[in-house]
Order: structure tokens, then C-alpha cells, then sequence
């Protein structure tokens, strides 16, 4: 069983005002909660400063470490490495609801706890690269291969059976 958070929760009734920090270690079941196939594991470290007084608190996230997602070009893993810090600003209200403002966090006054799993989630989500590769020559080289052997014949046939084909010689 592996030793990290599930959740990243702080207390904060009779939380004093003033500066606290806290530390967290998440893990593959924390992502296997919100459903997220796309990491396969992880090993992630989350620092969380909140500076609280009566009225809001400031927040500050810093996340690093390293998730293991696969290679959009060969398909093995590929370890990609995560360096994150966030600020956000709870308020607190007398009624929750949504802010129109991504980096401030409504709370309703009374709440035993500040959650941040989603918070986390996004920001180590919104981190990753949108292409995923490995460096040029680290991909596996057996499936490189096969990619070249598939192109190279799918370009062939797609100008002998194109219905455009005939439509080269136009402008000739």
C-alpha cells in the first residue's frame, strides 16, 4: 500500500491568524479519484503557506516532483517533471458560491476545512505539456520504425487513390 495523502485538506477551525504551513504527499490514488487514466503514477510533493486572517486567507501551493504519462509519438512511459507554485485567495462569506475569479476560492464562513484536491489536481494537470514526447532519439526505436514504415506507404497510396489526383495537372 502506498504511503501518501489521499486528499489535500487543512483544518482550519481555530486555525489563528498568522502564517501555517503543511506538507503533502500524493500519489496514484490520489488521481485515480478524480478518474484520470492519462497519469499512470506519481510522485508529487505539496508545500501548502497560508497566511489566514478573519476576514480571508492567502493560499500559496507549491507542488514539484514527477508523474509518469505515456508518449504521444511511441507510447512508452515518459516521466515528465512538475514544478509548480500557485497563489489563490479564499474569501470567506456567508453563502458559497462560485467565483468569476480562477484564483480566488469562495468559502462559507463555519467550514471545518479547506479542501485543495481540486486546486491540486488542475494545476498539476494544467502543468503537463500538451505534447507529450520524449526527447528526439529516446523513443523506442522499434516503434519509430514502424511509424516511418506506415507513413511512408499511407503517402504512396493517398496520391494514387486521391480524388484530387487529377487536379495536380491543372495548374501545369
Amino acid at each position: 500500500m502506498e504511503d501518501r495523502d489521499l486528499n489535500v485538506v487543512i483544518p482550519i477551525v481555530g486555525l489563528s491568524n498568522g502564517e501555517h504551513n503543511y506538507s503533502f504527499s500524493i500519489g496514484n490514488s490520489f488521481f485515480e479519484q478524480f478518474g484520470n487514466e492519462e497519469i499512470k503514477s506519481s510522485d508529487i510533493a505539496v508545500d501548502v503557506v497560508i497566511e489566514k486572517s478573519s476576514a480571508w486567507m492567502g493560499v500559496t501551493c507549491s507542488i514539484y516532483g514527477s508523474v509518469v504519462v505515456e508518449c504521444d509519438r511511441c507510447l512508452e512511459d515518459l516521466s515528465v517533471e512538475i514544478d509548480v507554485e500557485k497563489n489563490l485567495t479564499v474569501r470567506f462569506v456567508e453563502e458559497a458560491q462560485e467565483s468569476e475569479d480562477d484564483q480566488v476560492m469562495l468559502m462559507e464562513r463555519g467550514e471545518p476545512e479547506l479542501n485543495l484536491d481540486q486546486v491540486v489536481y488542475d494545476f498539476v494537470c494544467l502543468s503537463l505539456p500538451l505534447i507529450r514526447v520524449h526527447p528526439d532519439g529516446e523513443c523506442n526505436a522499434g516503434m519509430i520504425a514502424k511509424l516511418n514504415q506506415v507513413h511512408n506507404n499511407s503517402s504512396s497510396d493517398e496520391e494514387n487513390d486521391s480524388p484530387f489526383s487529377a487536379l495536380k495537372d491543372l495548374f501545369k
